[in-house]
């Protein structure tokens, strides 16, 4: 074998994940693409909310849904249509204008993203995909190397699924202390400043997990806050937690690893 049959022969194995991804990345966008141009561009007035409340068996909160009753022209016609607005924070007021695409088949809205809504989703979407690429590839690679390790040096198939899977949670590790401390800069600097509210009641997300959650009066309005579970740790109806509000945009937090309330 030369060595340009045995570079291709180590080379091209390795790079197969990558290929692939990038094949489904692409027809993954052209379906978006061809998804997108159907729904138009419109500009809405939003007449009325409802918020929506409801309770399972148990007493729990159902995940709170909002009413939105628009008004918008379609073919110099106005059209009232009545929306179940997708988000249950950025809600917008009654008055307020909305920039919305519309589906005038499906008779469906889809909001519009901000520039710092594309920024993080971007930046969401492109650590997933590295993620996904070090997960494929990764046991590939050792793969290969161990197949060129010299005669009679045999490694056995559950160290190499220990390495892998300790390699996983260092980089798991990392980002979580990595998150942890850019959390506590901003509290030192001041840009989160901590409060302290009371566990309100409990509510399910989207997915059916419970969780407890705070309310909280900020410029005014009163915002609904959940709180995440950190190692086990359950509330009770009128326990106080720290959250951290950010002055600037008006938005709260709840860091568990932070939470020093009792």
């Amino acid at each position: 074998m030369d060595n340009s049959t045995a570079f291709w022969s180590i080379t091209f194995p390795a790079l197969l994940p990558f290929i692939l991804i990038v094949v489904l990345f692409l027809l993954w966008r052209v379906i978006k693409w061809l998804e997108r141009r159907k729904w138009k561009p419109i500009t809405a007035r939003v007449l009325r909310i409802e918020a929506i409340d409801k309770r399972d068996r148990d007493g729990v909160l159902e995940p709170r849904k909002y009413k939105l009753d628009l008004v918008f022209q379609w073919q110099s016609v106005d059209r009232y249509r009545s929306w179940i607005f997708p988000r249950i924070y950025d809600l917008p007021k009654a008055g307020d204008i909305l920039q919305l695409r519309y589906h005038p088949k499906e008779e469906d809205f889809r909001l519009v993203m901000s520039s710092a809504e594309k920024r993080e989703y971007r930046h969401a979407r492109m650590v997933t995909w590295v993620f996904l690429g070090m997960v494929v590839t990764l046991p590939v690679l050792i793969s290969l190397a161990c197949s060129h390790l010299p005669q009679g040096f045999v490694l056995p198939e559950m160290s190499l699924c220990l390495f892998c899977a300790v390699l996983y949670l260092v980089v798991f590790l990392i980002r979580r202390f990595v998150g942890t401390r850019r959390s506590r800069r901003k509290i030192e600097s001041g840009k989160l400043r901590p409060i302290t509210a009371q566990v309100h009641g409990f509510r399910k997300d989207s997915e059916g997990d419970v969780h407890a959650f705070c309310l909280v009066r900020v410029n005014g309005q009163e915002k609904e806050v959940s709180l995440l579970y950190s190692h086990g740790k359950h509330y009770k109806v009128g326990q106080q937690v720290t959250l951290y509000l950010n002055p600037e945009t008006g938005e709260i937090l709840h860091i568990p690893r932070m939470d020093t309330a009792d």
